[in-house]
């Protein structure tokens, strides 16, 4: 792939990711809404406005980061088929 395509790739990825956190935000907030009372989200804004709470954001990305490098490769659905074909016998297939 060209520093052009790579490039273009990444943009796409970008505008992709930006539209689809965008849906799954607002589809959140709506499940929120209809789940919890507005007393409710009202203590839920005002914990996450803590100074606490703005720590732990912004620690996130590390924390998350630091996770994975430790866990190592994760591959749940290959795990789960090993396990099941050698107790059952069956979707003995390589997995991809």
């Amino acid at each position: 792939m060209s520093d052009a395509e790579k490039a273009e790739l990444r943009a796409t990825a970008k505008a992709v990711a930006a539209r689809e956190t965008g849906r799954l935000l607002d589809a959140e907030g709506h499940a929120c809404a209809a789940a919890l009372s507005v007393e409710d989200l009202r203590a839920l804004v005002a914990a996450a406005e803590t100074s606490a709470a703005v720590r732990q954001r912004a620690a996130m990305p590390g924390v998350i980061a630091a996770t994975m490098t430790s866990i190592g490769k994760l591959d749940f659905k290959g795990d789960v088929l090993k396990i099941f074909c050698a107790n059952t016998g069956k979707a003995c297939v390589p997995i991809e």
